[in-house]
């Protein structure tokens, strides 16, 4: 950017697991600063530097405003709904898959075995299979034990 400028990213939870590693103790405490779940925590903090201090008191100044408060509750709320949406849409989208997979693998077996028993099918009966739902796919399977004919199976 500009060689006034540094921009570091940080992935808390693998910064504090590495605090013994980590040759900037200053960096360690602001993973704990920004990580911290209790006021304890942050008062801790607080004591031991004047720069924390300063984030402590800004921070509890933002908690005190309701409407940043408000705007950060409904900003979480809308991530939580975001993430639940995403979570029904992939699990609907898996599931599909997982019906289709199963139909496919049906038809598959059912021409299979209708080749076995009567020789390769007609291209209609091919198509009419690949098309077809998990309810005919089933019943099909059923008449194709007793059947002599393909007829009797798709009729």
């Amino acid at each position: 950017m500009t060689t006034h400028l540094e921009l570091h990213l940080l992935e808390l939870p693998k910064l504090l697991n590495i605090h013994d590693e980590n040759d900037e103790p200053t960096l360690t405490l602001w993973g704990k600063f920004l990580s911290a779940d209790a006021d304890e925590e942050l008062e801790q903090l607080a004591m031991e530097s004047p720069v924390f201090k300063q984030a402590k008191d800004a921070l509890d100044r933002l908690s005190a405003d309701d409407v940043a408060r408000l705007r950060a509750e409904h900003r979480e709320m809308a991530l939580l709904t975001y993430e639940a949406g995403l979570a029904a849409a992939r699990e609907e989208a898996e599931q599909k898959g997982r019906q289709e997979g199963l139909q496919k693998g049906h038809a598959e077996l059912l021409l299979r075995l209708l080749t076995l028993k009567f020789g390769p099918p007609p291209v209609s009966i091919a198509e009419r299979l690949a098309n077809a739902g998990h309810a005919d796919l089933l019943s099909w399977s059923e008449r194709l034990l007793a059947a002599e004919t393909l007829e009797e199976i798709f009729a």
